[in-house]
Order: structure tokens, then sequence, then C-alpha cells
């Protein structure tokens, strides 16, 4: 019995046992209808969390779903997903806009208590990664991540 706990434990630990993040039923991917950079183009679709927490804690980081449905510069829709955290249902998304300046997406949204959250995504190291620092007190990041699209 203890063998098969630590084999368990093992793989959770290599595999990740974070839950997914859900998404909506409903998810709508738009091609640009403009020529748009490349840079730009890159940003649509569906990106998950590989890596990446909570900055200065130990807290196991969630899964992090980000959806960039639209861009129509300097506007951008997206989804913002988060899952289960060690058990608790607190899992959710919600659909949010932002912008885009160069090579940056800002995503902003209010949360349910009127307290503001904002994403900020640039580029990662290559076209596949992306980087995203989250803020639950305006200028101090809390959450830093690296994001990989999903291919589709």
């Amino acid at each position: 019995m203890r063998r098969w706990m630590i084999h368990v434990l093992a793989a959770c630990f290599l595999m990740g046992c974070a839950a997914k993040a859900p998404l909506p039923d409903d998810v709508r991917i738009t091609s640009p209808q403009e020529k748009l950079p490349a840079h730009v183009v890159n940003y649509i679709g569906v990106w998950e969390r590989i890596e990446g927490g909570v900055e200065g804690g130990t807290k196991e980081p969630q899964a992090l779903t980000i959806v960039i449905e639209e861009i129509k510069p300097p506007n951008v829709k997206a989804i913002y997903s988060w899952g289960d955290r060690k058990g608790d249902k607190n899992g959710g998304w919600l659909r949010v806009d932002g912008t885009i300046t160069g090579e940056t997406i800002v995503l902003k949204w209010r949360t349910k208590l009127g307290r503001d959250r904002t994403l900020t995504i640039v580029p990662g190291d290559t076209s596949e990664f992306i980087r995203a620092s989250y803020e639950k007190t305006p200028g101090k990041v809390s959450r830093r991540s690296i994001l990989k699209k999903k291919s589709t």
C-alpha cells in the first residue's frame, strides 16, 4: 500500500496534478481581418501555463489558460481561466478586454468585489511561448508565468 502511494505521488509530481483551467463552450478564435505583424497574429490562440507561480510565496501554482480570441488593434478580446487549487472548487473563467501596444498585451478587469486586476503579456524566448505578469495590486506583480501555445 505504501509503495503504491509513493508511485502515485511521484506521478503527480512529474505529470502535474493541478486541475485544468476550465473554458467556456463557446470559445471563438477569430482570424485577423486586416494585415497584422506576425508577432501580433502569433498571440491569437490558446496558451497554457507551463511554469511560474506566486511571487515570493510557496503556494502551488494553479492551472492557467489564456485564450486570445481576437485582436483588432488596439483592442484585444480574451479569456482568462484558472484551475482549482488543492481540492478547492475555486477554478473558473471570465472574458476580458485589453489593448495591444507594440508587442505588449494588457488585459484588465474588475472582480465581483470591485478590485482591479491586470495581466500583462509579452513574447517569450520563441514564438511558442509568452510571459504573463498578474497584478492583484496596481503596480505590484503577484504572479509571473510562462505559457506555451497549445496546438489546435
